[in-house]
């Protein structure tokens, strides 16, 4: 019965989570194809399905554009769950931009090897840090050697180090450096002469 009414997209919203109320939560593997959008989303508003392993790849695969909303309705499961695990990057990326603390979200980072951006993005102070300094992406390097009168103190000192070790490879976007970034990389005693007339002349 349950299998049947939760596939069903032509019952009316009220009617199919009345149906499907009655009949319990599905613990058992949900493993269904081929529901809608709009009946997936009730179903994790309507505590329907339960965030399990097996669940959630199965919401990866067949429901993507549910996920997000999956996860953050369940998150105190999906951290319990994830924390010791590997997240998918795209997954990752999404949960970062919840609002959710962020000590849980530097917990759930440490499982995660690949870079991230922090471009274009709503973060904290305290992720962005964390990022640049364990999944740094060298794309945003060139935004942050523009916009390096922009950070903290803290950031730019990790922008600092990034372009001293990588003076060579970032010859062209150092170039286009934040005057003081540029006159601190001059004035750095460890950069060679040959290094620095390279870089700006």
């Amino acid at each position: 019965m349950f299998e049947k009414v939760i596939v069903c997209n032509t019952l009316d919203n009220k009617r199919y989570i009345q149906i499907l109320s009655t009949l319990g939560v599905d613990n058992d593997n949900f493993k269904y194809k081929g529901i809608s959008t709009e009946k997936i989303n009730l179903l994790i508003e309507n505590d329907i399905i339960f965030m399990d392993p097996r669940t959630i790849n199965c919401i990866r695969e067949e429901y993507s554009s549910a996920l997000s909303r999956f996860i953050e309705h369940n998150f105190a499961i999906y951290f319990k769950m994830m924390r010791k695990r590997k997240i998918p990057h795209s997954e990752i990326v999404s949960v970062l931009a919840m609002p959710i603390d962020d000590e849980q979200k530097i917990a759930l980072l440490d499982n995660v090897d690949e870079p991230i951006s922090i471009k274009g993005k709503s973060l904290s102070e305290t992720i962005r840090h964390h990022i640049l300094k364990n999944n740094l992406d060298d794309s945003d390097m060139s935004s942050l050697f523009i916009n390096y009168d922009m950070e903290s103190t803290e950031i730019q000192e990790i922008i600092f180090d990034y372009s001293k070790k990588h003076i060579v490879d970032s010859k062209t976007a150092l170039g286009k450096a934040s005057f003081s970034l540029q006159i601190k990389l001059f004035s750095d005693p460890t950069i060679t002469i040959d290094q620095k007339v390279d870089l700006f002349i």
